[in-house]
């Protein structure tokens, strides 16, 4: 149901059999810019250029041209050259963090690595992680299991006015459309039924107060409208309307009934793929937090996806002591799913479920294996320019000096939590 473009690991391998040699004829004529300590990375390039007398900023686009070198044929067996805009994105990712998170915007719809054609995407930077795949491990388990609308995946050498940045992720941009999350859009002109019940893309997001999109309140915590981007007072009022309905019946003594209870409302497999992949990782932000995206469909339910932002995973933050434990619930334990965790047939559900996906499951870590030897080179040259494994502005796990102690670290966490979370499931 949900199809999305991703990119599959034996594609990966076969990228590394191909890298060297197309590297070397396809990306001739831009290595005279390289810094002279960079090792070379077989990863596709990207060159933006822009009026270096402009600064980016989050706030606004500014103009620029982009240049796309594939790596390997299967990205692509042609040199692109594009023009569009670029801006600063994220939230600590661009205030705290020097390695900067960008969201491009093509002026006409193009599709690098092959992929479909939009305007906008996004580089991730990766900057907290830094085994530089934490995304993309969550996200390639999400499409493995057929999570909703999962992100595109491909790592980019990115490059601002020839001056390397280092390794990113080029993915999608979380949005309303028929390569992303594929329901009707909405214009505020649709307020009769069954129009006006859908779509919406929602997000859970604790900061969209202080921010300017359109927001409502749910029991606990503030739901952003991310589309329609301007809801009409009738659009507005439906959808708030019925979140509160979902949510109570969800917190009533029926909620357990098939036809009168939560399950009314929410989209179950959804739900239980969601809590997989967000509790095995125990990502901080799933938890009530921000970057938990859900959406109705017209005349649907709540369907929770598409996954986005783990890189603070998989015990990569240790302010949040009770995410760095493999042990124990964290997920779990958020307004939804703790309520939901009580039903005797959610839970037999996602009993099934784990032992269905867990060969995805188990797959993470022989993915971690593939992607160090993918990223070698790549995390080399990253890691001369962003250096500090210990850096004190954010609360990464310490005293992991290298990307292959990072590295174990990773995997050591989602070992034991796999053991931890098959056991408690397995048991319950």
């Amino acid at each position: 149901m949900y199809v999305r473009n991703k990119i599959a690991f034996h594609r990966v391998i076969h990228a590394l059999l191909l890298a060297s040699i197309f590297f070397n004829t396809g990306c001739k004529q831009r290595e005279k810019i390289l810094p002279e300590n960079v090792p070379p990375s077989p990863l596709a390039k990207l060159y933006i250029s822009f009026d270096s007398t402009q600064k980016i900023t989050k706030s606004n686009y500014i103009d620029a041209q982009f240049d796309f070198f594939p790596s390997v044929p299967e990205e692509g067996d042609t040199i692109l050259s594009i023009a569009g805009k670029i801006k600063g994105r994220g939230n600590s990712t661009w205030v705290d963090m020097p390695k900067k998170p960008y969201k491009i915007k093509f002026n006409e719809k193009k599709g690098l690595f092959n992929l479909y054609a939009e305007k906008e995407w996004v580089l991730l930077a990766n900057y907290a992680d830094k085994t530089l795949m934490r995304n993309y491990l969550a996200y390639q388990l999400a499409a493995d299991i057929g999570s909703p609308y999962p992100p595109s995946l491909h790592y980019v050498e990115v490059y601002l006015n020839g001056k390397h940045q280092g390794n990113y992720l080029f993915t999608d941009q979380v949005e309303v459309g028929e390569n992303r999350v594929n329901i009707p859009e909405l214009t505020p002109s649709y307020n009769d039924t069954p129009f006006l019940t859908g779509g919406y893309l929602l997000e859970i997001n604790a900061r969209a107060p202080q921010e300017d999109e359109p927001y409502f309140m749910g029991q606990k915590f503030p739901i952003q409208i991310k589309s329609p981007e301007a809801p009409s007072p009738e659009q507005l009022s439906y959808i708030t309307n019925y979140l509160q309905t979902a949510e109570q019946a969800l917190y009533s003594d029926d909620f357990a009934d098939p036809v009168k209870g939560f399950r009314k409302y929410f989209d179950e497999t959804s739900m239980i793929q969601w809590f997989i992949y967000s509790e095995l990782f125990k990502n901080i932000d799933s938890k009530d937090f921000s970057s938990v995206y859900f959406f109705k469909n017209r005349n649907g339910k709540l369907v929770m996806g598409p996954i986005w932002d783990f890189d603070l995973s998989a015990g990569n933050h240790i302010e949040h002591t009770e995410s760095t434990d493999p042990n124990g619930w964290f997920v779990l334990n958020s307004y939804w799913f703790g309520r939901m965790y009580q039903d005797t047939a959610f839970r037999r559900n996602v009993k099934s479920h784990w032992n269905l996906y867990k060969p995805s499951i188990n797959a993470v870590l022989s993915n971690i294996h593939k992607l160090s030897e993918y990223l070698d080179a790549s995390q080399k040259a990253n890691f001369l320019l962003w250096p500090n494994f210990n850096d004190p502005s954010w609360a990464v796990p310490q005293g992991y000096l290298s990307f292959d102690a990072q590295v174990k670290y990773l995997t050591s966490f989602l070992e034991r939590r796999m053991a931890w979370m098959d056991a408690a499931i397995n048991n319950m």
